[in-house]
């Protein structure tokens, strides 16, 4: 049997953010983002979103659960130095003790994009994690993905994504995308796709998660 983790709405929400991090969720399954399995159920009035436990493993012998770490402890930094993290420091931990730091730098790089294009500025360390095998690391599903609320014509990741920083563009996240050990046509390429899937199907999404339909202000 499935273990999941419950996500509750708030009486002090300014939008519906747990349908909308169900929308988000599954349109980053579609981008090929390796994402966990959701739901969407009422419990007195109330939307919850419901995400399979990850960390689980389940055996004869019964439930066990799976070694991770957060991206803060990856980059070996206090709750009070998050702001020091940075998607360009998490590829080198990749890069030195990952099992397959190929693949997982690619799926970093994607989800570091998508972030970017769907409007999640919460992309902060402790929302990225690591299970640990005894010998290696390996980048976990991604989770707590939601569009956010934006005021203004710019706007900053929780992390660095580039040579200008924090700063949300396409632009800034491709100027180091060869830490990520990409090809620079890769990058573009990843980049133009993810555009296409997202405007193509932000729609889909938001009739998945039971949403009124309505147009991204980042598009």
């Amino acid at each position: 049997p499935s273990r999941w983790i419950a996500k509750f709405s708030s009486s002090t929400d300014q939008y519906p953010v747990v349908r909308s991090e169900m929308a988000a969720m599954w349109l980053a399954g579609q981008c090929r983002i390796d994402v966990p399995a959701v739901r969407l159920v009422e419990s007195l009035g109330k939307d919850v979103l419901l995400v399979e436990r990850f960390d689980r493993t389940y055996e004869d012998s019964g439930i066990k659960r799976r070694m991770m770490i957060s991206g803060l402890t990856a980059l070996q930094l206090h709750e009070t130095e998050s702001r020091l993290a940075s998607y360009l420091d998490l590829t080198g931990f990749i890069r030195r003790y990952a099992k397959d730091a190929v693949r997982d730098n690619a799926q970093l790089f994607r989800r570091m994009l998508f972030n970017i294009l769907i409007g999640n500025n919460d992309d902060h360390a402790r929302n990225h994690a690591f299970f640990w095998d005894g010998s290696h690391y390996h980048l976990t599903p991604a989770y707590d993905i939601c569009p956010m609320l934006r005021s203004g014509l710019t706007a900053n990741e929780a992390m660095v994504i580039g040579n200008q920083g924090r700063r949300s563009t396409l632009k800034n996240a491709l100027s180091e995308a060869g830490l990520f050990g990409l090809a620079e046509k890769e990058t573009v390429t990843i980049a133009e796709e993810l555009v296409e899937k997202i405007e193509t199907l932000w729609d889909d999404a938001c009739d998945f998660a039971h949403l009124a339909k309505f147009q991204s202000d980042v598009l």
